[in-house]
C-alpha cells in the first residue's frame, strides 16, 4: 500500500513538472481570429438561412427551411451585432494592422454591416419582392 502511494505521488509530481514545462499555446494572430470570425459568420448564417446557404453553394442544409418570426429576426440582429463587436475587438479601426488584415477586417465589416442594414433599413425579411412576378403568372 505504501509503495502504491509513493508511485502515485511520483506520478502526480512528474505530471505537474511535465505540464509546467510544456510550452503555452501561442496566442491566435489577428489573421487567424478574423478568419475564425468570418467562418463563424458564414456558416452560422447558412445554418439559420438554408436557402441562402444553397445559393452560396454550402451543402448540408438542403431540405430544411427557416421559420421566420420576429424572435428569429431579433436573434439574427443580436448575432450580427455581436459579430460586429467582436470584429472591432479583434481589429479596431484605429489599430495598426497589416495591409491584409486591415483589408480582411474592412471586407468583413462591410458584409456584416450589409446584413444588419438588410434587416434594419431595407427590411428584406418583411417585404415580398416576388409580388410583381407573381402578378404576371
Amino acid at each position: 500500500m505504501r509503495f502504491a502511494s509513493r508511485t502515485a505521488a511520483a506520478f502526480v509530481m512528474f505530471a505537474q513538472l511535465f505540464v509546467a514545462a510544456a510550452p503555452a499555446p501561442a496566442a491566435a494572430t489577428v489573421h487567424e481570429r478574423l478568419t475564425a470570425l468570418a467562418r463563424q459568420f458564414v456558416f452560422v448564417m447558412a445554418q439559420r438561412h438554408p436557402l441562402e446557404a444553397t445559393g452560396l453553394g454550402i451543402s448540408g442544409y438542403d431540405g430544411t427551411l427557416e421559420t421566420p418570426s420576429e424572435a428569429y429576426r431579433a436573434q439574427d440582429l443580436h448575432l450580427l451585432r455581436a459579430w460586429e463587436a467582436d470584429l472591432h475587438a479583434i481589429a479596431p479601426p484605429s489599430g495598426s494592422l497589416t495591409l491584409v488584415d486591415r483589408d480582411d477586417a474592412t471586407l468583413l465589416q462591410a458584409q456584416i454591416g450589409a446584413s444588419i442594414r438588410a434587416l434594419t433599413v431595407y427590411n428584406i425579411d418583411r417585404k415580398d419582392y416576388s409580388g410583381p412576378a407573381n402578378a404576371v403568372v
